[in-house]
This record gives C-alpha cells, sequence and structure tokens, in this order.
C-alpha cells in the first residue's frame, strides 16, 4: 500500500481518487459489454464467406524459379537488329541442347551472369504481361523465345515450380473469427457512439 500511495502522489493522486477511476473504468468495460460485445454474433457461415471470398489469401501459391540471358538494346534499329541476331544465335544454341547457365554465364549482359542467370523466384503477378505470358506457357526445365523488355532482349529459363501448401478452412477459422469479431466490434462501437450523441441533449450557454 506504501509503495502505491506513494507512485500515486508521484501523478498527484490519492487512493481514494485511484479506486474511483478504477471503478469508472470497470463500469465503462461493463457498459460496453452489456451494449456492444454482447451483441456480436459470428457465424460458421460469416466465416466461411469470408474464407471463399479471400481465397487467395488462403489459397497455396506457385513461385517460378528463373534464369535470364539479357542482352541489352539501344534506341537505333540497326543496333537494335544486331542484338537481336546475336539472341537468335544463343537461342538456336539452347535449341541444340547447350546449358542455359553456360550460355547465361557467357554471353548474359546482367550483374548475376555468373551465377548462371539465375534471378530467383517470382510469382507469375511479380512479372510484367509479355514475360509472365511467355513464362506461363513453359515446363521446369524449358525456356521461352526472345523477348522484348524494358531492358533488353531476353531469354527466360523455368528451372522450378515451387508451390506452398494452402491453408484450408478449419486451421483459417481462428484467426477468421477473431479478424471478423474486431471488425464489427470496431462497426457497433461507432454505431452506439453514434446513437448517444442522436440522444444527448445538448445546450449550449452563452
Amino acid at each position: 500500500d506504501e509503495t502505491l500511495r506513494k507512485m500515486l502522489a508521484e501523478q498527484g493522486m490519492t487512493l481514494d481518487q485511484y479506486r474511483s477511476k478504477m471503478k469508472e473504468q470497470i463500469l465503462r468495460a461493463k457498459l460496453i459489454d452489456y451494449k456492444v460485445k454482447s451483441k456480436i454474433i459470428i457465424t460458421k457461415e460469416d466465416i466461411e464467406s469470408y474464407y471463399n471470398d479471400h481465397h487467395k489469401e488462403y489459397s497455396g501459391t506457385s513461385k517460378y524459379h528463373l534464369r535470364n540471358i539479357i542482352m541489352k538494346t539501344s534506341d537505333f534499329s540497326e543496333g537494335k537488329q544486331q542484338v537481336f541476331e546475336r539472341m537468335e544465335t544463343i537461342l538456336l544454341r539452347l535449341k541444340q541442347g547447350e546449358a542455359f547457365a553456360d550460355l547465361a554465364m557467357t554471353y548474359s549482359e546482367s550483374p548475376i551472369a555468373e551465377n548462371g542467370g539465375d534471378i530467383g523466384l517470382f510469382k507469375l503477378d511479380d512479372l510484367v504481361n509479355n514475360i509472365r505470358d511467355s513464362v506461363e506457357k513453359i515446363k521446369p526445365g524449358e525456356f521461352t523465345e526472345i523477348i522484348d523488355t524494358d531492358l533488353g532482349y531476353q531469354i527466360f529459363y523455368l528451372e522450378e515450380i515451387v508451390t506452398t501448401e494452402g491453408v484450408t478452412l478449419e486451421k483459417a477459422t481462428p484467426s477468421i473469427e477473431e479478424k471478423l469479431y474486431k471488425q464489427e466490434l470496431e462497426n457497433k462501437f461507432k454505431a452506439w457512439i453514434s446513437d448517444l450523441k442522436e440522444e444527448a441533449h445538448i445546450q449550449l450557454i452563452k
């Protein structure tokens, strides 16, 4: 008690004032429980509907492990044509069976060429349209045709597709229920405060 009294005194508060404040807080919490929280009901149907509406959030994701060979192009058409012809030669060598990583290390104009052109994992949505459309058509172990990109001409190789397992409705239920409860609590609390303001009689004294 002495320690508490000392701490309260430092804050300019007596023990009776502290008890009164705590009583108000408890009563306020009980009032909110009665007026707001007790009226919140999250059903199985609500949870299932949220799960279905946010399917992408809970479904498994696929990432594409890619390598690339890139040759930068200039704005001059003649120079660009020469670069394209060089890329055609590389594409032919790939079709003849030469290893993509070896050709990338030798010819790719990229800072990561020494790693065999390994650019890592990407979701399809991370790729620009023309690259995504080309990558989507190939299987692991295959490569694209020559693609004209903002960075230059590129050929992509699909090393593998890494797929992560999705979250079932059963496993997702606790987190969805908590999320829906918080949303509903906020909405009902705002509505309750709005009702109180409408019902309150406010008189301005000049």
